[in-house]
């Protein structure tokens, strides 16, 4: 890793922010050295991403002594994996990316990011398995999930339906004890973006209700 690349995380793991948003420009800052401009300049213009993304940089491991088959900790804050677009990728989606609601938006680029640092090795074990990432799942408490899998010594990653998506990682930029960072040739799409959750929720909500007055209403005719 190049000097200056070490410095800047340094800084951003051991120095304390005046504000919450200067971490998200540190963030930034490191994705943007490591060839993923387009996909920093995203972060920096989506509000509470970047906050987001240091938030998992600064917690300690809630279990540091608890460790998975593949020398990862289990803890939920055990660093932070970060799968960037590279700037084609995001140059193809970006005008799709600007029509998404707020919330979508924000779901979109939390979906790249997995809440524990993952090497190069945890990767290729994890092979046919989901993974959590920062984006909220459509349940409480829930997190949308990533599968990795390993095509011909190739690590893919890939979304589940209804939205499926697919991208290869082509290569390890951030290398550090709480952070990795791996460049991928396309945008994840953890679900749906254009009909977010809440209008989602809302939709069969009032397709219950509409059902529900349907039968109350067949219920007072058959009795007549």
């Amino acid at each position: 890793m190049p000097f200056a690349g070490a410095i800047a995380i340094a800084v951003l793991l051991l120095v304390p922010c005046a504000k919450a948003t200067s971490g998200g420009l540190m963030i930034e800052q490191i994705l943007s050295d490591k060839g993923c401009g387009a996909f920093a300049g995203l972060v920096a213009t989506t509000a509470g991403v970047g906050e987001v993304f240091r938030s998992f940089l600064e917690k300690e491991a809630e279990t540091p002594d608890v460790f998975d088959v593949f020398g990862e900790k289990r803890a939920r804050n055990a660093g932070l994996t970060i799968f960037c677009p590279d700037d084609e990728a995001v140059a193809a989606f970006t005008p799709r990316f600007n029509k998404l609601s707020a919330y979508a938006q924000v779901a979109l680029l939390l979906y790249h990011g997995v809440p524990s640092r993952r090497s190069e090795e945890a990767l290729r074990l994890i092979n046919g398995e989901e993974v959590p990432t920062l984006d909220k799942g459509p349940l409480p408490g829930s997190r949308s999930m990533l599968t990795i899998d390993v095509y011909e010594d190739i690590v893919v990653l890939s979304s589940p339906l209804p939205s499926p998506s697919v991208a290869a990682v082509t290569e390890m930029v951030v290398d550090h004890d709480r952070l990795a960072v791996y460049i991928i040739d396309d945008v994840m799409i953890p679900r749906e973006p254009e009909i977010g959750f809440p209008a989602l929720l809302l939709f069969f909500g009032l397709l219950a209700l509409a059902a529900l007055v349907l039968a109350q209403v067949l219920l007072i005719f058959g009795d007549v």
